[in-house]
């Protein structure tokens, strides 16, 4: 018999009580379901599969591509929340897409659902668990731009400098780090150690410039 999607439901809904066979009727007619362009029953299908095998990738990549086609941000950022606790019980095996997962639901709030609190929150979350991940780094500081928040920047900046490895980002940081920590500020100490740190990391024409920039800094 020709397998069809009637054919596969038909069958799961006789499978009884073989969990083994059921779970894999779902995988079958979901990926049939996407083929033919039913995104409703595939995602029902996808979420069958979830319920009884929570750490199916496959999956979960599945129904995550669905997500990201839907109008309602409520619905990619519950399947977000949803893998966490799988990543979470995986320990350091599921850490790095934890890092990923973290940083990814944090956009989402930030960006789509406006909750930049919450954002933040996920963000640190991440540091927590590795506190020199540079996307969250990045986004702590893209979000302190956004609120107009001089001493969150300073310490965003800060933290990313100390993070990266390339000495053309560290200067470029340092320097903001100066400016904001001086001209917004006012504290022409974090200014001068910032000033100090990029004079370490530069040569020739370019170390001339800093040194300037520090003289003046040091006779404010």
């Amino acid at each position: 018999m020709e397998e069809s999607l009637e054919n596969l439901l038909a069958a799961r809904e006789l499978g009884g009580d073989d969990d083994t066979e059921r779970l894999q009727l779902d995988r079958r007619a979901a990926r049939m379901a996407v083929g033919l362009g039913l995104e409703a029953k595939a995602r029902e299908l996808f979420d069958a599969v979830l319920a009884q095998e929570p750490g199916d990738a496959a999956a979960y990549r599945a129904l995550r591509g669905l997500a990201e086609r839907a109008a309602d941000a409520a619905e990619p950022h519950a399947l977000l929340t949803r893998r966490e606790a799988v990543l979470r019980e995986a320990g350091e095996d599921g850490r790095p897409e934890l890092l990923e997962l973290l940083c990814e639901r944090g956009a989402l709030l930030s960006g789509r659902l406006g909750l930049d609190g919450d954002a933040e929150r996920d963000w640190r979350a991440a540091l927590e668990l590795a506190p020199k991940h540079l996307p969250a780094l990045e986004s702590l500081r893209r979000l302190a731009e956004k609120r107009g928040d001089a001493a969150g920047l300073a310490d965003a900046l800060e933290a990313e400098a100390s993070a990266v490895e390339s000495p053309e980002q560290q200067r470029a940081l340092l320097q903001e780090l100066a400016r904001v920590a001086g001209a917004e500020l006012g504290d022409h100490r974090r200014a001068v150690g910032a000033l100090e740190r990029v004079l370490a990391l530069s040569e020739g024409a370019a170390r001339e410039q800093v040194a300037r920039a520090l003289v003046e800094e040091l006779l404010r």
